[in-house]
């Protein structure tokens, strides 16, 4: 259903585009959030751009960044977005997986929660210019 390649500039000015309302906002990227410490994907359904990844490797974990299109979002779509992300890393041969949310975005949090992440701490971080509290959830391999 989906697949994922690695993003061109095109599609990073494109993803720069997207505008999150608000609280969500805190989510759009500027083409600073683009480095080369990360590697970033972009995610296709279809022909159609849905979504990125942005993926961080340190000593056998992976640190995901999603990004569903604004427009998407709030649809039912985030769950088998997830679970296409940890496919694909799985895929990678990583198989500790972790992701930083903004605590207050509870709707991505059930998500996360639905798709095997669990709580397993929380980081003062900067969203913007903004000190956010982010809870941090790792992966757990259903047994």
């Amino acid at each position: 259903m989906y697949r994922m390649h690695k993003m061109t500039p095109h599609e990073q000015n494109i993803i720069v585009s997207w505008r999150y309302p608000k609280p969500y906002h805190l989510y759009n990227l500027t083409k600073d959030d683009f480095d080369s410490k990360n590697d970033f994907f972009t995610v296709y359904r279809d022909q159609e751009l849905v979504g990125m990844l942005k993926l961080h490797y340190n000593e056998g974990t992976c640190t995901l960044g999603l990004g569903l299109r604004p427009d998407l979002t709030g649809k039912g779509l985030g769950q088998k977005f997830v679970e296409a992300a940890v496919l694909f890393i799985k895929e990678q041969g990583c198989q500790t997986i972790q992701l930083a949310v903004i605590s207050s975005n509870e709707r991505a949090i059930k998500v996360y929660e639905r798709c095997g992440f669990a709580e397993k701490d929380y980081e003062l971080m900067l969203a913007g210019d903004v000190l956010q509290e982010f809870l941090i959830m790792e992966y757990q391999e259903e047994k």
